[in-house]
């Protein structure tokens, strides 16, 4: 699994991909508060639902969110004092997203490529959108698995004495009546 994802010093972007529900924001979210609660040099990690930027740019989104030092936004992504978290790129599928849909990969494939220090972490379905930044080796792909029954056994066991197990396993069972 990929529980203990953690960004090493040569990624640069992150793709998290995955089925509905597979636990793809959750892995993100973990990364997020990682890097928000790290101990000495900091970097801003900025989270941004994608099916929240409506019409609205990414670097638009950016610049608002850093408020007041928004005239410093090309220096501290390029410094590499800003982590982006995109949750959701899937969330371009909707039908009157398609032109800023294509606009938002163009962005981000020019952030990718031009900001040698900036991280970026990402949500997707699928690789598709990104593929040739995966083949150029720019992004790394983790694939996030749904868990059946016996994963969660085998976690469970893991992390807790058998019986807490068997009580926090009934507890998410869905009833079999």
């Amino acid at each position: 699994g990929n529980a203990g994802l953690t960004w090493d010093d040569k990624q640069k972007a992150i793709l998290l991909i995955g089925e509905a529900g597979a636990g793809k924001t959750t892995q993100m979210e973990k990364l997020y508060w990682d890097e928000l609660c790290a101990e000495g040099e900091k970097r801003l990690p900025i989270w941004i639902k994608i099916q929240d930027l409506k019409e609205k740019d990414l670097l638009e989104e950016i610049e608002d969110r850093l408020g007041d030092y928004s005239n410093s936004c090309d220096d501290l992504m390029e410094q590499g004092y800003i982590t982006l978290y995109l949750d959701g790129l899937n969330e371009l599928l909707v039908a009157d997203r398609g032109k800023s849909g294509q606009n938002l990969v163009l962005t981000i494939k020019n952030l990718i490529n031009n900001y040698s220090n900036l991280r970026i972490c990402m949500t997707d379905r699928t690789s598709q959108r990104l593929n040739q930044l995966v083949k150029e080796k720019k992004v790394t792909v983790y694939k996030c698995e749904s868990m059946d029954e016996d994963h969660i056994w085998d976690y469970c066991i893991r992390k807790w004495d058998d019986e807490r197990a068997e009580m926090i396993i009934d507890a998410v069972s869905p009833d079999d009546e």
